[in-house]
């Protein structure tokens, strides 16, 4: 984050959650990158049988080892490279400080004390382990005062919005289930050009890391001046130069605007540029970054569309390539059995 402004994501699939135990430390449950790991460095992890408090530590310290390495922007070794969930961190701007939010923060600032079955204790102490040492240069560490809040927040985000005024090609398209939305840094007022809107589309599609024309697509669109045939114009013209695979492939497309200018978009894609896959066009709605909508079917006789806009936890069965499968194994494991 640069400026109040998210520059570049990562994941990685190591967390608390990943092993779950009962009050004996018997093994409850057991996620997919914890049996990776464990692999990696000879233990054996099963259901029903007791981790030891060294073997807990084993654990952990292998995946703070990892985190150091991403951190740092260092080379990742072959297991770190099989948990990111991602692309490694973009280090195009040299981060200059550590913050940290979740369950384990509540261990590592010290705000909690509790054994929750899980390694959020062990991980803390291993990531405080980490953090002063020089195995990680960053001088500063912040404490957003967070904790556990951002989990639930992260966990639990979801709207449901009403559409209306829409334009719909294609009678079979709705309902449409976990579309990714890109949310291109655009102003939609004045001279706007078709170029504009094709190069904010495209570093929209690079920073969610998406493979264009490999799925369904919404578009999150902020319009700030009156509907003009010109803007109209430029904006239906420019989208469709940002995504020629999605188009050519006829993969859906999800248009939402939070203004009054779905119905003339939907018009200009269909009648002036002759879009030939099925789309729909919707007012009303406001989408934040890195969010997925369900759109569902058009409610009669009002003849609106309910869009539910959700977090990345609710967006099971993505094929969107930043998220790869094992983040929904990791996802999963986290809402397992406490």
């Amino acid at each position: 984050m640069a400026d109040g402004e998210i520059v570049a994501t990562a994941a990685i699939a190591i967390g608390a959650r990943l092993v779950v135990m009962d009050g004996a430390r018997r093994i409850t449950h057991i996620a997919e990158p914890a049996l990776q790991t464990a692999a990696s460095i000879g233990l054996t992890l099963e259901v029903g049988k007791e981790l030891s408090k060294a073997d807990e530590r084993r654990l952990v310290e292998t995946w703070t080892e990892i985190l150091g390495d991403v951190i740092e922007g260092r080379a990742l070794s072959e297991l770190g490279k099989a948990l990111m969930l991602t692309d490694p961190l973009s280090r195009e701007i040299e981060p200059e400080a550590l913050t940290f939010s979740g369950g384990v923060s509540e261990f590592l600032f010290y705000r909690e004390e509790r054994d929750f079955g899980d390694l959020g204790q062990a991980l803390a102490r291993s990531l405080r382990s980490l953090l002063s040492s020089e195995r990680v240069s960053l001088p500063a560490i912040i404490d957003p005062n967070l904790g556990i809040r951002a989990t639930a927040v992260g966990a639990s985000l979801f709207t449901v919005q009403v559409g209306f005024n829409h334009y719909l090609k294609g009678e079979g398209l709705l309902p449409l289930r976990n579309v990714p939305v890109l949310v291109p840094k655009l102003e939609i007022y004045g001279e706007l050009d078709a170029e504009t809107v094709t190069t904010a589309l495209q570093q929209a599609i690079v920073s969610a890391d998406f493979e264009e024309g490999s799925g369904p697509l919404a578009i999150g669109l902020h319009w700030l001046d009156d509907v003009t045939p010109e803007l109209v114009d430029a904006v239906a013209r420019g989208t469709a130069m940002a995504l020629p695979k999605t188009i050519e492939s006829k993969k859906p497309l999800v248009i939402l605007v939070d203004e009054a200018a779905a119905v003339a978009l939907g018009r200009a894609l269909e009648e002036d540029l002759h879009l030939p896959g099925d789309f729909i066009s919707l007012e009303g709605i406001s989408v934040p970054d890195f969010a997925f909508v369900d759109v569902g079917e058009i409610v009669q006789p009002s003849g609106v569309i309910p869009v539910t806009v959700k977090s990345l936890l609710f967006a099971g069965g993505l094929d969107r390539r930043s998220v790869k499968q094992a983040l929904l194994a990791a996802v999963k494991a986290s809402m397992g059995p406490a």
